[in-house]
């Protein structure tokens, strides 16, 4: 979706706002449609690269032995699943939300920037039991080529797949609230001002 194609939006938007113009200004109403802009493009683009990932994974399935093949379609499936989950999470504000309430739309606003609401520790913690359980699969059928000490190698995989998703999810958020903690701020102030004003 383009900028392009917030023009008639921005001019619903723009009438429910008419009566607070001394609250809430065109630049919020701009920064918002921006952001959902670019995060949707942003979310689109590793969303594809999941799917190619998920492709390749399912290519290679059948080069190895039993529990090798099984861990290459984990991944596979925990990308595919990822990627219907990013496709999801990227849609902007639906059209009718633009035609709500100044408060409701901030509020629409607020729950589309926050960063890991309830509902998305559900489903990328499912998408992670897939990948953590095909990729272990994975490394474990290509060690123990070289060691039979199963327990080892498993406890190897969970300290290090646990490390990676906590680096992940902490480089994660400080890179939404730098791109994303300051409108959000605003848009809460906003919210905060015309709560205590009605």
């Amino acid at each position: 979706m383009e900028l392009d194609d917030f023009k008639g939006k921005k001019l619903t938007l723009a009438g429910n706002f008419a009566g607070s113009e001394d609250k809430i200004t065109t630049d919020l109403q701009q920064k918002v449609e921006s952001a959902n802009i670019k995060q949707r493009r942003k979310l689109m683009y590793f969303s594809g690269m999941l799917i190619t990932m998920a492709v390749v994974y399912f290519a290679l399935h059948r080069r190895g032995d039993t529990l090798y093949n099984t861990g290459m379609l984990l991944l596979g499936a925990g990308f595919i699943s990822g990627a219907i989950y990013l496709f999801m999470k990227s849609r902007a504000l639906k059209e009718s939300l633009y035609s709500l309430p100044v408060t409701e739309f901030l509020t629409a606003a607020d729950k589309s920037l926050t960063y890991f609401r309830f509902g998305d520790w559900l489903v990328t913690t499912s998408i992670l039991l897939l990948l953590g359980a095909g990729g272990g699969m994975v490394l474990i059928s290509r060690l123990l080529n070289y060691t039979d000490n199963l327990p080892l190698l498993i406890v190897i995989w969970v300290v290090f797949f646990t490390g990676l998703v906590v680096f992940g999810f902490l480089a994660g958020r400080k890179d939404w609230e730098k791109a994303h903690g300051e409108l959000i701020s605003e848009i809460r102030k906003v919210k905060a001002s015309l709560t205590d004003a009605e």
